[in-house]
């Protein structure tokens, strides 16, 4: 129940355990989507044909964009963060991202994804910051 006493009315999912079983039910079907990106190269003197599937990625997004294809419903807002509404959804949103982070992490270190895309995924954009100052004065 809320921190206001009450449930949103809106509400997809009615426990955490809910949004748990569904982020599960997610990563196992991303593995089926593997074999529509499939790498098909042909080696040695005869050009073998061999595929390769790729390692998924699991994403927020592509978890969203999942269940509104299999269910019709709209489950960004519970990542949103919004304390009024989902506050016991807190735990299992943080569990769901550490998750994520820790898949698209250990796809970077082991070179399955690109690292600059996996790092702004997970927020860890290295940044740097240039100051210059120009100072233009006109002599008549």
């Amino acid at each position: 129940m809320g921190a206001n006493g009450n449930i949103h009315p809106n509400r997809i999912f009615k426990t955490p355990e809910a949004i748990e079983k569904a982020w599960n039910e997610y990563k196992e079907e991303i593995k089926e989507e593997a074999s529509k990106w499939v790498n098909i190269q042909y080696v040695g003197r005869e050009g073998q044909r061999v595929t390769d599937e790729p390692v998924m990625p699991i994403t927020i997004d592509g978890f969203c964009v999942w269940y509104r294809k299999k269910y019709k419903k709209f489950i960004h807002q519970y990542f949103k963060r919004t304390e009024e509404l989902y506050p016991d959804f807190l735990p299992i949103i943080a569990h769901i991202e550490m998750e994520r982070n820790e898949n698209i992490k250990t796809g970077v270190l082991l070179n399955k994804y690109n690292s600059n895309l996996g790092t702004r995924i997970v927020g860890a954009v290295d940044k740097s910051q240039s100051d210059q100052s120009v100072t233009i004065s006109f002599e008549d």
